[in-house]
């Protein structure tokens, strides 16, 4: 199949064009930039910390979606790059065919012995913890011709699950490589046979991607807490006081995420230092109370009126006292006057 050497913005499907307006993609689809599972995933993080998700679930699971989607089209769509590349190869391919007259041998069929035998020497270097680019090696295995049957690669996805999920101690790397290959944080962990084993993964990936939804104070805050931890297995009374409210946000949200990076001896003995029974919970520090904007309604109105006639009083009518009537009074009739006099005497 020869594929075109340009994708622009015409060729989306609709559903893939909704997905990358929610996600403020658009734009640079249009202009014809391919957006890459990197691009995606940053549009997903800068899109998350506009939305609570306690009050905003409906959202949320809307922008899930939609990352969800636009993923899926980042990984498996070709870019322009590689669309030149695979026509060339085609076109390579067809020359080389129309050469040769011999049929092509038929391919060996691989047993199932070898097929474990494969399995068992791939998982030992990527169930190394020492491993430095376990991302690579598990590239190298799902290119092994006795693991290219999608069964192969299932038991090899399931064996790699089931590790992580007993044992999942300084194994972010492997982790963070097996979503990547299999696309977990698409699917859930669907093709997985075992529930509970689909339900950890699906668990971790969304601590992962709320993690990194964060403020960058709080995630900053978190890795000197994870620091502090891997350095020091067994913390003294300083160092659980220093970095009790970190710990206590990762032991509470992002379990998965935080057992993905640290020993198991020292996750627990963090955590049993905190429950110990002379462990005092330090004072959360007291966060100023928003101000309340000012605003000139009519009660302060009329408050300033009378204040204005006040002072106005007072400087036209400085000798008067306050209960003296400010206005002059009509003086009396002079016979009245005089009657009144008479009366009295």
């Amino acid at each position: 199949m020869v594929l075109d050497s340009h994708l622009g913005m015409t060729g989306l499907p609709q559903h893939i064009k909704d997905a990358y307006l929610r996600l403020s993609l658009l734009s640079e689809a249009e202009a014809g930039v391919d957006a890459g599972p990197e691009a995606v995933a940053r549009a997903y993080e800068a899109a998350l910390l506009q939305i609570d998700p306690n009050s905003q679930a409906e959202a949320s699971d809307n922008l899930h979606a939609a990352y969800a989607t636009a993923l899926a089209w980042a990984r498996d769509r070709p870019t322009s790059q590689q669309a030149n590349q695979a026509q060339q190869a085609h076109q390579e391919q067809q020359a080389h065919q129309a050469q040769t007259s011999a049929a092509a041998a038929p391919l060996h069929a691989v047993t199932q012995a070898e097929v474990e035998t494969a399995l068992q020497e791939w998982l030992v270097p990527l169930m190394d913890r020492g491993q430095s680019q376990p991302g690579a090696v598990l590239a190298q295995a799902l290119r092994d011709e006795r693991l290219a049957s999608t069964e192969a690669q299932r038991a090899l996805q399931a064996r790699i699950a089931a590790v992580l999920v007993q044992d999942p101690g300084q194994r972010a790397a492997l982790f963070d490589a097996a979503v990547f290959r299999f696309q977990w944080d698409v699917d859930n962990g669907s093709q997985l046979t075992d529930r509970w084993t689909a339900a950890w993964i699906a668990q971790a990936c969304g601590e992962s991607l709320a993690w990194r939804g964060q403020a960058e104070a709080d995630r900053q805050r978190q890795l000197e807490a994870l620091a502090a931890a891997q350095a020091c297995p067994t913390p003294d009374e300083t160092l659980l006081t220093r970095h009790f409210f970190a710990m206590d946000v990762l032991m509470s949200r992002f379990g998965y995420w935080f057992s993905l990076r640290l020993p198991n001896d020292a996750l627990q003995a963090w955590a049993q230092a905190y429950q110990a029974p002379g462990f005092k919970r330090p004072l959360a520090l007291k966060t100023p109370a928003p101000r309340a904007r000012f605003k000139f309604n009519a009660r302060i109105m009329i408050i300033v009126v009378l204040l204005a006639l006040a002072v106005l009083r007072i400087v036209f009518y400085p000798n008067q006292s306050p209960s003296q009537q400010p206005w002059p009074v009509k003086p009396a009739d002079p016979a009245s006057q005089t009657e009144g006099a008479a009366a009295r005497r």
